[in-house]
């Protein structure tokens, strides 16, 4: 039966989720990288975690795209992934602001691995700290993943809570970061509640 579901889901306005999904990804470049790239003033360090560095978490950091792509594809209508895309818009938006007036960035271990090499420096730059958009796309879509999927949502949110400690452990955000995320996320999701189906 879920499994069914899903299906119809996936299917559900695929030409208009593939469009959906492919604006969002140009969006959050946009948004995201130019304030890295050229900084307006030097960026602030943020303060490292008070947690010790587990580079084996850059995995659960990275699936963060995962919960974004089952966000726009696994809800019942391209109606329901346009809200969370345009909820998602907002929220780089805005952080974009805070990126470019504010810029800040994260102090990463010299002695990492390979992999977190692979998985998270080559992928992200250290800027950007604050607010953490992991944290802000991350309960986006957690929230409209489980208006779609109520059953899911225990699990969803236990995904996005061990999310939340990777970008703590890989050193990728502080906790202010991280709740700065949370509340640009939801402020938006509830000033948008009208607009949703």
């Amino acid at each position: 039966m879920m499994t069914t579901q899903l299906w119809k889901n996936l299917r559900a306005g695929a030409c208009k989720k593939l469009a959906l999904h492919l604006g969002i990804s140009l969006w959050i470049m946009l948004c995201y990288f130019p304030p890295q790239v050229w900084p307006v003033r030097e960026p602030t360090a943020m303060a490292s975690s008070f947690l010790p560095f587990y580079p084996g978490w850059s995995v659960i950091y990275q699936s963060v795209f995962l919960l974004h792509t089952a966000a726009i594809w696994c809800v019942p209508s391209a109606r329901a992934s346009l809200h969370y895309v345009r909820e998602v818009s907002l929220a780089f938006a805005m952080a974009a602001v805070v990126f470019w007036i504010w810029p800040t960035h994260v102090i990463r271990p010299d002695d990492a691995p390979w992999f977190y090499e692979w998985l998270i420096v080559r992928v992200d730059g250290p800027g950007n700290a604050f607010p953490s958009m992991h944290a802000a796309m991350g309960l986006l879509g957690v929230l409209h993943l489980g208006a779609a999927w109520p059953r899911a949502r225990p699990a969803l949110f236990i995904w996005l809570g061990f999310m939340l400690v990777s970008t703590l452990l890989t050193r990728q955000h502080v906790w202010q970061d991280l709740i700065a995320g949370l509340v640009l996320a939801l402020t938006i999701h509830l000033l948008n509640k009208h607009r949703r189906p």
